[in-house]
């Protein structure tokens, strides 16, 4: 599953990667999520030891695979369908959809607000306008 979501472009074979346009290749991760600002992406366990040759990758085999799905689903990059949210990791409910988050970000409407890009309806205050005209 190839799918474009927050300008990144992720790929779901048995595991997740993205694709890193710098290197033209795909790059494994563990989580995607939410600090209350920003997007984040996880992928501190594949870069341990900055003077190895998989560093970024975690292992030769891990190398070798991304450069195989790199090779199979480079073309297709560009034409991947853009996702309206995409939960990584291990996703919890945030107002109304299911959302990755980091053990700082806060969980207040603010947050939630700058998430959804604008005012949500889920924030929404009631009408202060109690009357009506309608004859009951």
């Amino acid at each position: 599953m190839l799918v474009t979501f927050q300008g990144y472009t992720f790929l779901n074979e048995g595991r997740w990667f993205v694709w890193d346009t710098g290197m033209d290749i795909f790059r494994p991760i563990d989580n995607f999520a939410w600090d209350g600002y920003s997007w984040i992406l996880d992928d501190r366990a594949y870069r341990q030891d900055p003077s190895d040759k998989a560093y970024g990758f975690g292992s030769a085999e891990m190398l070798a695979k991304c450069v195989y799905l790199g090779e199979k689903y480079g073309e297709h990059i560009e034409s991947a369908p853009t996702a309206s949210y995409l939960a990584l990791g291990s996703p919890v409910w945030f107002r109304d959809r299911p959302v990755a988050l980091t053990h700082s970000a806060p969980r207040d409407p603010a947050s939630w607000k700058r998430l959804v890009k604008g005012r949500a309806r889920t924030c929404k205050r009631r009408s202060s306008n109690k009357f009506t005209k309608r004859n009951l």
